[in-house]
């Protein structure tokens, strides 16, 4: 036998939770609508406003750089036009040089075979009037040359003396003057020799425990005068010497002017003039008897020649002592002897 079985209750406690969920959410909506209806009719009104044109300054702004701009396409279009026409211009004179060049070789060829069809005589020829021609235009430019150089000429007086052979010095008395940078100073070379005699006898024994002695005597007239003595074994030569040294001789080797920082002198001008230091000391010395000596540096040469022609117009005979730039003046027993004029 079959069981029928029994249908279910549509009022089961599942389906009427169901419901009640449904009715909740229902309920929320509507409160968020309701919420939401009051806030918006609450909320201030927003005005909307139109957008704002931009300011005249900026306009006229970009209408310069535009017109700027239209201007420089302008300018670039024009340029480009001139170099267009400039580079049809270069071809042009491109095609002409090439012609030129190509005539110019058809014109050399052509005198080639005309020089080479002449004979001898006619190339002779030709080749002498060429030189005539040459020799024609060159003339006419010397005597133009000449023409210009007469107008502007002025006669030159040309002093001539003649140079007298150089022979060494005899005189009784030689007088000393140092000539540098311009200025001229006298030299009391006699008197620093005669203390330097005087200084060396009184040093001659300490030779005894040493070769050389180095002293200095002076300062004379503005000059000190450094000298070295040395011991010589004795010779039958003919030297100056202070006296005997444990069977050896004194011999002075060498000596040296020092000028000290006060010598000063008087220019070649100054020199010169009538009243000058220089013709005043000149003027205690016997022309006859006296050789004047000049020490001289490279860069006076050519104020030792004025000097020299004063020397000589006082009577007096003139030597040159050169020295080079920067060398003291300096001598020894041994050393040349000056030179007079």
């Amino acid at each position: 036998m079959i069981r029928k079985r029994k249908p279910r209750d549509k009022q089961q406690p599942g389906y009427d939770s169901f419901l009640d969920i449904v009715t909740n959410i229902v309920g929320i909506l509507i409160i968020l609508v309701m919420v939401v209806g009051v806030r918006v009719k609450h909320a201030p009104l927003l005005s909307i406003t139109p957008r704002q044109s931009p300011p005249q300054a900026l306009i006229e702004e970009l209408s310069a750089k535009k017109a700027r701009v239209d201007s420089l396409r302008n300018e670039i279009a024009a340029i480009a036009t001139q170099i267009e026409a400039i580079e049809r211009e270069r071809v042009v004179r491109q095609f002409e040089r090439e012609q030129l060049v190509a005539l110019k070789l058809a014109l050399e060829e052509k005198l080639g075979e005309v020089r080479a069809s002449l004979d001898a005589r006619s190339r002779r020829r030709m080749e002498l009037e060429a030189r005539i021609a040459e020799a024609k235009r060159k003339a006419d430019d010397l005597l133009r040359e000449r023409a210009a150089l007469d107008e502007v000429a002025q006669p030159i007086e040309i002093r001539h003396r003649i140079t007298p052979l150089g022979k060494k010095v005899e005189h009784e008395t030689e007088i000393h003057f140092r000539l540098e940078n311009g200025r001229i100073t006298f030299i009391p070379l006699d008197e620093l020799l005669e203390e330097l005699v005087d200084d060396a006898r009184t040093r001659v024994p300490n030779l005894l425990r040493m070769p050389e002695i180095t002293a200095t005597v002076g300062p004379i007239g503005g000059y000190r005068l450094r000298y070295t003595l040395g011991r010589q074994s004795a010779t039958p030569e003919d030297r100056w010497s202070a006296g005997p040294v444990g069977g050896g001789r004194v011999e002075l080797k060498r000596w040296v002017l020092i000028p000290s920082g006060t010598v000063t002198g008087e220019t070649v001008d100054e020199a010169l003039k009538e009243t000058s230091m220089f013709r005043r000391r000149l003027a205690g010395y016997d022309p006859k008897t006296t050789v004047v000596t000049i020490w001289v540096y490279p860069e006076d040469f050519g104020n030792f020649r004025k000097v020299r022609d004063v020397i000589h117009e006082l009577g007096f005979a003139a030597a040159a002592r050169p020295l080079p730039r920067g060398f003291p003046i300096s001598g020894a027993p041994d050393g040349s002897k000056s030179m007079a004029e």
